[in-house]
């Protein structure tokens, strides 16, 4: 194997810190379990305790744009310390105040930069580190371990509600993931320190650097100015359409198509296959290319709400669960090495920030339309055509990109 091919100490101590982090750092994947505890705690009504996740999702999505341009600059240590500081107060504050308006600013205000301090640089720190041929790897496998954090956090959660209060409770999650993810802050590499790794320079084939714009545009202002990170902006809002219907409303799509009682496993299979798309299509693009991907992904994503239309029973719901859970995730996978094929991967972080805009508009649209179709007319059919339409266009779109491009193209 070439040396440079090689996965250095360095990157591994990267990748198993930005793993961990990850672990530690999804509490709002609970927040259906949360946000119901307060109900009970406090009376409040469905909508008083859903406001503070929908703001967290603003929050996050604008808040990426600045912390990706610290990271770029700096590195990722201070913006984890950062995000570990506010994920531990967001979720004591939340836990002890009685007040409606201070778990608002808890959790759409301190959780939302936390969780964007958190991803933002778990993922793009182990693909700096990486070789290029493990890119996609890298950022699927981080990325997949933040979409599993539901899958112990949410057991342990109710273990500890069974035992003692909400209080203690929100604040021992808070306090312990808090304090790991700040210890970890100091032992996770700074790509910054290791040009070597994060810009690769030779003269083999592997070793090229065919990013479009690699060194060229560091900023987002510089990126809005590029047809690219429009189509990418796109790509993820499109892939989010059908993944972001599915987190918000699959248990009452499973009991309005499938007549299904128990939702609980519907729940729990999004969570496993979000999590398994996204390191299973990100590794993928490292084989076939990123956009035969994005067309791998649209496509699987229309067979699977053909599949959804025709849920008339649990056993094929949980196969059309499956087969979106998995496509919807990947697009998070992808969407890292998407951007670092175009722009490159020194400044892969501050347009990140951009692209992830299309996924929050996801969250907003795809849920809103569903709701409305439900509210209206007792069923998702219209939700679900609006859906494959955007997945169509999606497909259409990913010709826009490429893998690598040309001397020629990159002198453009």
């Amino acid at each position: 194997m070439n040396e440079k091919s090689k996965i250095t100490a360095v990157a591994w101590r990267g990748l198993i810190c930005a793993m961990a982090i990850n672990l530690l750092g999804g509490a709002q994947f609970c927040w259906s379990l949360l946000g119901s505890t307060l109900i009970k705690e406090h009376g409040w009504t469905n909508l008083q305790a859903s406001l503070p996740y929908s703001t967290m999702m603003i929050v996050t999505a604008f808040w990426a744009m600045v912390v990706g341009k610290i990271t770029d600059k700096y590195g990722p240590n201070l913006p984890l310390k950062l995000g570990a500081v506010c994920e531990c107060l967001a979720l004591c504050i939340a836990g002890i105040t009685d007040s409606w308006w201070m778990v608002m600013f808890a959790i759409g205000i301190l959780l939302g930069i936390a969780s964007t301090s958190i991803t933002s640089n778990t993922a793009s720190t182990a693909m700096k580190l990486m070789p290029p041929k493990y890119k996609g790897m890298a950022s699927g496998i981080v990325t997949a371990l933040f979409g599993w954090t539901s899958l112990y956090m949410s057991p342990l959660i109710n273990k500890l509600l069974s035992v003692t209060s909400m209080k203690v409770t929100f604040c021992t999650i808070g306090i312990v993931c808090g304090v790991s993810i700040f210890i970890l802050s100091f032992i996770i590499p700074n790509p910054i320190k290791y040009p070597e790794l994060v810009v690769p320079v030779g003269k083999t084939e592997e070793e090229k650097d065919y990013s479009k714009y690699q060194n060229k545009i560091s900023t987002i202002s510089g990126a809005l100015k590029t047809k690219e990170v429009w189509i990418i902006f796109f790509l993820f809002f499109c892939a989010g359409m059908a993944g972001q219907i599915l987190v918000s409303q699959v248990s009452t799509i499973a009991t309005v198509r499938a007549g299904a009682a128990n939702t609980v496993i519907f729940v729990t299979l999004t969570s496993f296959m979000n999590g398994l798309g996204r390191f299973g299509n990100a590794a993928l693009s490292d084989k076939i290319g990123i956009p035969n991907t994005w067309r791998t992904l649209f496509i699987g994503t229309i067979i699977g709400m053909i599949i959804l239309f025709n849920a008339h029973n649990v056993p094929v719901m949980i196969f059309a669960t499956i087969f979106i859970g998995f496509f919807f995730g990947g697009g998070v996978g992808v969407i890292w090495s998407t951007t670092a094929a175009v722009y490159g991967r020194k400044y892969v972080t501050s347009i990140y920030g951009f692209t992830t805009l299309g996924n929050s508009l996801a969250a907003f649209v795809g849920p809103t339309i569903a709701s409305m179709c439900i509210d209206g007319s007792g069923d998702y059919t219209a939700a679900f055509i609006t859906v494959v339409v955007f997945q169509v266009l999606g497909l259409i779109a990913s010709f826009g990109i490429k893998d690598k491009y040309t001397e020629a193209e990159q002198m453009k």
